[in-house]
């Protein structure tokens, strides 16, 4: 009883207050008149100035976007049913459609059909869709590479002037794989096309939209902001930089347009990232390319049918800051060289590993991602100086080199090179770890070369190497490709000792010659 008494003592403090604050409400309300309805008339405008501005710049691009459909032929038999893709793959949501065929085609095999029937058949069942941007008036779209890779049909959908068109793509595409863009070719005429902008000018916090078909809904248009430029996000960035934007990015949205509040085209949309792999929707991160990557890119494909880039011929990193702590080196400017390649410009021209480069022809380099865009984009055969700083006796010091830039090796051209002899000894067949290996089995690139297949009673498989192991090191050597592996395999007649590398674990293994 005795607390009793300053309880309601508060009670009535907080009444009374609240009372008080009701009537100087009521009374600023009263005085304030004309002057509040001015200021909420004057909000009004504004945000209806505002989101005419979100109006604006989608109505000046969405015209120029497209919807684009892929199928891929497969086998279907009576006996094995649908040869098609495993859950896990990415498109495997679109297979859902083909259910009640599926169910249908074994019915009717059940019942018996005549052997005809029976036989395995080709068919085009749908595989996926994305988005894609009109470039030329003439018909040429772009899009990524991994919405049309691996399609035997692809169809276009185009809305003009209120009518929609279906057209067929009868040229093969031509692509990019490192920047994962595309171009195809409609038989078209008078499309429109948008104005491309400056994605170097770009700031984070800028409005942006994102335009493209998710989930096959055409046209669609999300709203958000530029959360970061110039991202390196882990093994989506093959080349070059994004854009990071949290504007609604969702599967089939791959390949539209990213658009500034002027109603230009800053970016194509490329990847989101999710919590695993079987969540493919939107999480407010999504990734970019920029348009000025883009523009090069496009470019190259439509009037020479491939992108040539310049080629130095060095496997780098950017500089940690624990490597420069180490050192004693100043900034973490620069790339950092891992590793050079055999006879390449960088090797021939004297560039080691553990240099720092920090320049190109005066240009300052202040990231790895950085310098691989300046060599890609330098003539090959053109003479640069490259700048670097070298450490020696404990201390760094400045170091110029003149190289001669080369044209850098496709995948295919890389994945020629496939060991002979001496990794047949062995009983087994290895090849450069090319970047689109390096990415689909998750290896570091450079980092050694790829079993491809293996012997089934070989000394490598009674060994214990399988296919796909990535080998590091051989009788205590580093390799980065066959030419290394095969020399070092050559050092000793009767056996090899092999660092190995499989799912992430790396171990030794001792392989006798028969």
């Amino acid at each position: 009883m005795e607390e009793a008494g300053p309880m309601n003592k508060r009670g009535q403090y907080l009444m009374t207050r609240s009372v008080q604050l009701l009537a100087i409400a009521f009374l600023m309300t009263m005085m304030c008149g004309p002057l509040c309805s001015s200021i909420d008339a004057r909000s009004s405008k504004e945000l209806a100035e505002f989101s005419e501005t979100f109006t604006q710049a989608a109505n000046k691009v969405s015209p120029s976007v497209v919807n684009v459909r892929t199928s891929q032929e497969v086998t279907i038999s009576g006996t094995r049913g649908f040869q098609g893709f495993p859950p896990d793959h990415p498109f495997a949501p679109f297979f859902e459609d083909l259910i009640p065929f599926l169910r249908e085609y074994e019915n009717r095999s059940q019942r018996g059909q005549d052997e005809q029937e029976e036989e395995p058949s080709q068919g085009l069942v749908p595989r996926g869709m994305g988005s894609g941007l009109i470039v030329s008036s003439d018909g040429y779209i772009l899009t990524n590479n991994h919405v049309v890779a691996g399609a035997d049909e692809i169809e276009v959908i185009v809305k003009q002037d209120g009518e929609t068109k279906t057209y067929k793509v009868e040229e093969p595409p031509r692509t990019d794989e490192l920047t994962d863009l595309a171009i195809i070719k409609i038989d078209a005429s008078g499309l429109p096309v948008p104005t491309f902008g400056d994605s170097d000018k770009l700031e984070p916090g800028e409005w942006v939209l994102a335009i493209g078909s998710p989930f096959g809904l055409d046209h669609s248009v999300t709203s958000g902001i530029v959360s970061y430029v110039g991202r390196e996000p882990g093994r989506i960035a093959r080349f070059g930089t994004f854009i990071q934007t949290d504007a609604a990015i969702n599967p089939g949205n791959s390949g539209g347009p990213l658009v500034n509040m002027d109603g230009e085209v800053v970016g194509i949309n490329v990847a989101i990232a999710t919590g695993g792999p079987m969540e493919r929707s939107y999480a407010g991160v999504g990734f970019t390319i920029p348009i000025n990557t883009v523009k090069m890119v496009k470019d190259a494909l439509i009037e020479k049918g491939e992108v040539t880039r310049g080629y130095l011929g060095v496997y780098i990193t950017n500089v940690t800051e624990q490597f420069a702590k180490h050192t004693g080196l100043e900034s973490q400017k620069g790339a950092l060289v891992q590793r050079v390649e055999d006879d390449s410009p960088a090797g021939q021209a004297g560039i080691g590993i553990k240099d720092v480069i920090v320049g190109v022809d005066g240009k300052s380099i202040s990231s790895a991602a950085d310098l691989q865009l300046t060599i890609a984009a330098t003539e090959p055969g053109e003479r640069v100086k490259v700048e670097v700083l070298r450490y020696d006796d404990d201390s760094w010091h400045e170091e110029t080199f003149s190289v001669t830039i080369g044209k850098r090796p496709g995948e295919e051209e890389k994945a020629k090179e496939v060991s002979s002899a001496p990794a047949k000894e062995l009983g087994m067949t290895v090849q450069n770890l090319t970047d689109e290996l390096a990415e689909r089995l998750d290896y570091e690139p450079g980092s050694g070369v790829v079993v491809t297949k293996v012997d089934r009673f070989g000394p490598a498989a009674r060994a214990g190497i399988q296919r796909y192991d990535l080998i590091r090191e051989v009788n205590q050597q580093d390799v980065s490709s066959v030419k290394e592996f095969n020399k070092a395999v050559k050092k000793h007649e009767d056996s090899a000792l092999l660092v190995v590398e499989r799912k992430g674990e790396t171990f030794i293994v001792v392989i006798e010659f028969d």
